[in-house]
């Protein structure tokens, strides 16, 4: 059972001015990248808290609510973004409300677009109408395998507090009009993201989806392409789907639709589902790997690349040798199951409160500063410039406590 929320104290703004937004003297343009959250609660809002750019209030209701830190007038122009990289369903049973907190953030009509919502694996899974070994029909599983992937994902989706049938009807014909805005939101929430010099993916984008997306076109021309043309058909493949669900009920659209795996869309699929960047046994850290990382940053006018999909303790960083010149960062650090200790609400607690168990939250900062020497470097484009100026990122951790550090990463030397 959830723990018991303790008592509010009398300012309906429970943390009003105590995580002050971070210094940003020097600072051309600060991110704040968040990894998986998974229908947890308190996670999310310490993750966003973390950021220095939001404060929890207690409603009328008795609910706690996150909103945008109101920032003195000379602070409001400053230049900042939030990503959040998916995988907000499942496991936690506050999954529904966290999705429906982070749309409302966006629709704010001043921050709303400082905060970029990405698609994960699992928000992916509720549009393919399919279980996950439907996100890569060139591999054949077993039955066995099948029914062990399908057990594990409905159990995943029931304990999320929005289960499979909830989920139907969020989809189908008779859902509520706030079902119908939360899906279509959903829906439409960007596979790959670049900004500042990094490119963010749940998964990754490796070479090979990048070479078979280009079939025999030049890399550097068809790169250029790359992002929008993946989003797009993510949204547009995802938003098909919708339609036919409405349409046609989900039986029937699931057997039409299950077999559609035009280029464009697969490859969304791949990036999302990916690993090669983040898991140790699926080659993260290897000397491929960083090579990799190297050549897809490149061309994508980037120079580092941020993931998730795989949780560490704390974020992790690989391909960090100074003779390479693009860094992968795993900001995955939501490692407890919500459902088994004190709950997913949030809560407010003191600053020292600890508990074995409970995940220390993270948001992983990237922060842009001018410098003149980054104009020697191979990686410098376009598109690594803030108001025309050459820069470098310094990277940190940041916590709830609103400390952020530089060295506090897990560091993976890389493997031959």
């Amino acid at each position: 059972a959830p723990m018991a929320v303790p008592e509010s104290p009398p300012s309906s703004d429970v943390d009003e001015g105590t995580f002050a937004p971070p210094s940003t003297e020097g600072v051309l343009r600060s991110l704040h990248v968040i990894g998986d959250t998974h229908g947890d609660e308190k996670y999310l809002f310490d993750c966003l808290l973390s950021t220095g750019r939001f404060r929890v209030v207690r409603t009328s209701a008795g609910a706690y609510e996150i909103r945008w830190k109101k920032l003195p007038t000379h602070r409001r122009g400053e230049p900042f973004e939030v990503v959040v990289l998916g995988d907000i369903v499942d496991h936690g049973y506050r999954t529904r409300e966290n999705l429906l907190a982070l749309m409302r953030l966006q629709e704010h009509p001043r921050w709303g677009r400082h905060l970029t919502v990405m698609m994960g694996n699992h928000e992916a899974a509720l549009f393919d109408l399919e279980v996950p070994f439907h996100a890569n029909p060139r591999r054949h599983y077993s039955a066995k395998d099948k029914r062990l992937w399908h057990r594990w994902w409905v159990d995943a989706v029931d304990a999320s507090g929005w289960n499979v049938s909830a989920r139907l009807r969020a989809l189908g014909p008779d859902a509520s009009d706030e079902d119908v805005a939360l899906i279509d939101w959903l829906a439409q929430l960007p596979v790959l993201h670049r900004t500042q010099g990094v490119l963010l993916a749940h998964g990754g984008l490796t070479m090979q989806i990048v070479r078979r997306l280009c079939e025999d076109r030049d890399l550097q021309e068809c790169a250029e392409s790359i992002l929008v043309r993946v989003n797009a058909a993510a949204q547009d493949g995802f938003r098909r789907n919708i339609k036919a669900v409405r349409t046609l009920g989900y039986g029937l659209a699931r057997e039409l639709l299950k077999n559609g795996r035009e280029a464009d869309l697969q490859a969304a699929r791949d990036i999302l589902w990916s690993r090669f960047f983040s898991k140790l046994d699926k080659g993260a850290g290897t000397w491929m790997a960083c090579k990799q990382a190297y050549e897809v940053a490149k061309l994508l006018g980037a120079s580092t690349l941020v993931v998730a999909h795989t949780t560490y303790p704390l974020v992790a960083r690989f391909c960090f040798e100074p003779s390479l010149e693009t860094s992968v960062f795993v900001v995955d650090t939501h490692r407890a199951n919500c459902n088994d200790n004190f709950g997913c609400e949030w809560y407010p607690e003191p600053e020292t409160f600890a508990v074995e168990g409970l995940d220390p939250a993270h948001s992983f900062r990237v922060e842009a500063y001018a410098d003149e020497s980054a104009e020697e470097s191979a990686m410098l484009t376009a598109s690594q410039r803030l108001g025309g100026m050459p820069f470098r990122n310094r990277f940190a951790s940041c916590t709830r406590s609103g400390v952020c550090r530089e060295d506090d990463f897990f560091l993976y030397p890389m493997l031959d």
